[in-house]
């Protein structure tokens, strides 16, 4: 059995795949990238911190509700 993996965004950054899920009609108030799991961002973990300065980079405003900052 023959499998093909497609990985368009691999080389990308963060922040430029935030720029491109956007201009295509992405919210990303509706995404999620915490590592612990709750109900907001906590706001400290690693992703939480890839997802503040992606936000950043992109120069879209980060909807995201953290539990702390």
């Amino acid at each position: 059995m023959k499998v093909n993996v497609s990985t368009p965004f691999v080389k990308l950054s963060k922040s430029m795949v935030l720029r491109i899920g956007v201009n295509n009609g992405m919210d990303p108030s509706i995404t999620y990238s915490c590592m612990l799991g709750h109900e907001k961002h906590c706001g400290k973990c690693s992703q939480c911190e890839h997802r503040r300065l992606a936000f950043i980079g992109a120069g879209i405003k980060d909807p995201t509700q953290y539990m702390s900052m």
